[in-house]
C-alpha cells in the first residue's frame, strides 16, 4: 500500500477538521517566510517561529506570510489560530492530493492551485500543491518545497514604484 494510501487509509472515521499530512514530506525543515510592504516600504526576513511574527491583521502594511513545506501540522495549527481559520481549510492545506478550488469564507478567501513542472531529468511531470488564505490585508501561502514559483513577485516588490507595491493583498494574490 502507498503512504498517501496509509495516511488516508489513517484518517477515515476521523471527525472533520483532523490535521494529517496527506502527501509527500518534500523538506526536511519547514521554512517560514515574512513580506511586508507598502508604497513607500519592504521587508523581507526568514522567521524561526510564528511567534517572532509581529501582529498581521493590525497594520496599515500588507503583510505576505509564505510557509514552505506542509508536514509540521503544529505549526499549521498555530497559523490557524493566529488568522482564525477553519479546520476545514486547515484540513485541505495538508491534504496535497486536493483538487483546484475557491472557497469564500466570512473573512477570507481560500484558494488550491495545483502547479506542474518537469522533474529534474525532464522524463516526468511533477504536480505541486498550492494554498493560499488571502484576508483583507495579508496573504498566507503554503507550498510544498521550496522553489522559484514566487520569485518574480518577490523581485516585483523590492523594486518598489510600481502598482504592486501600491496595490493591496489581493492585487498580490
Amino acid at each position: 500500500m502507498g503512504e498517501q494510501r496509509k495516511k488516508r487509509a489513517a484518517k477515515i472515521g476521523l471527525p472533520p477538521g483532523t490535521l494529517i499530512h496527506i502527501g509527500e514530506k518534500k523538506v526536511e525543515e519547514v521554512k517560514i517566510t515574512l513580506v511586508e510592504y507598502s508604497a513607500e516600504f519592504y521587508s523581507e526576513k526568514t522567521l524561526s517561529s510564528l511567534e517572532e511574527c509581529p501582529p498581521i491583521k493590525e497594520t496599515s502594511t500588507i503583510k505576505w506570510l509564505n510557509i514552505t513545506g506542509l508536514h509540521q501540522i503544529e505549526l499549521l495549527e498555530e497559523v490557524g489560530s493566529c488568522f482564525d481559520i477553519h479546520p476545514l481549510v486547515l484540513e485541505d492545506i495538508l491534504n496535497t492530493t486536493e483538487r483546484p478550488k475557491l472557497e469564500n469564507y466570512e473573512n477570507y478567501l481560500f484558494f488550491i492551485l495545483k502547479r506542474f513542472t518537469l522533474s529534474d531529468d525532464g522524463e516526468e511531470i511533477e504536480d505541486e500543491q498550492t494554498a493560499l488564505v488571502l484576508g483583507e490585508n495579508y496573504l498566507l501561502s503554503f507550498e510544498e518545497k521550496e522553489n522559484h514559483f514566487f520569485e518574480l513577485i518577490r523581485e516585483q516588490l523590492k523594486i518598489g514604484q510600481n502598482l504592486l507595491r501600491k496595490s493591496g493583498a489581493d492585487y498580490l494574490a
